[in-house]
């Protein structure tokens, strides 16, 4: 039987967490996305930004 590190689990934790909460994206996802935004990329890129803003105010990403 094979041993997972406390570390590794822990990690895998957290992969599950966020695909529960849709924070993974997959190429339909990003799809959406473009099409949402007419393949405009600043506006695509501004989505993105965002989003990245309303993580990090969650405590969800660090200050990087």
């Amino acid at each position: 039987m094979v041993k997972v590190k406390n570390a590794d689990y822990e990690e895998y934790r957290k992969y599950r967490d966020d695909l529960h909460k849709g924070r993974i994206m997959n190429p339909d996802g990003i799809r959406f996305i473009c099409q949402a935004n007419e393949m405009d990329p600043v506006k695509i890129g501004n989505y993105f930004i965002d989003m990245y803003s309303k993580f990090k105010s969650e405590g969800l990403y660090g200050s990087h």
